[in-house]
């Protein structure tokens, strides 16, 4: 598969999450050495890209109106348990089917809970014509959800594996 391929490939599954609303409500540390660069119809969108030229990390924050008059302690009962592969489908608009659930856990973190995911998206599932390999966090809060994910292929998801699980542990809510 040509990288012009592959990089279009993970580009369009990372902009299923395009209708993210950009806000400077979190922080993170993107992966030393990977570039940023536009995308095009959705500037709000963060994306960093390794040096593979595909491989890529983003973050956003939209909000959710349903949540405005929650508490964080009624936000935090419903992300104390594990996303289910349901759960991670919804989020990146997906049908359950298209989405092979890995790993899923929930770690506390100030004041509220980290819902970390890895699973796979099914070729075909998005315009990416390749199946990818994703791991992604979730924190929920009141008014608002943060999302950030990491997008390769299957095979070359050992290579960036930690480097994933350094980036998406550096998100934080502010």
């Amino acid at each position: 598969m040509s990288r012009v391929l592959a990089l279009t490939a993970i580009v369009a599954c990372a902009l299923c999450l395009s209708a993210f609303q950009a806000n400077p409500g979190y922080s993170w540390k993107p992966p030393a050495g990977w570039t940023t660069r536009d995308n095009g119809e959705t500037p709000s969108l963060t994306t960093y890209f390794a040096p593979d030229g595909f491989t890529n990390c983003i973050v956003e924050t939209r909000p959710i109106a349903a949540w405005n008059d929650a508490t964080q302690d009624q936000v935090n009962a419903l992300a104390a348990t594990p996303f289910t592969p349901e759960g991670w489908a919804d989020l990146i608009g997906l049908q359950p089917s298209q989405v092979s659930l890995l790993a899923s856990e929930t770690r506390p973190t100030d004041g509220y809970y980290v819902q970390f995911g890895t699973f796979d998206i099914a070729e075909g599932a998005t315009e990416a014509p390749i199946s990818l390999r994703v791991r992604m966090v979730a924190i929920l809060l009141v008014g608002r959800i943060v999302l950030a994910g990491c997008f390769s292929t299957v095979e070359n998801y050992p290579g960036v594996e930690s480097v994933f699980e350094q980036t998406l542990s550096s998100v934080r809510a502010r």
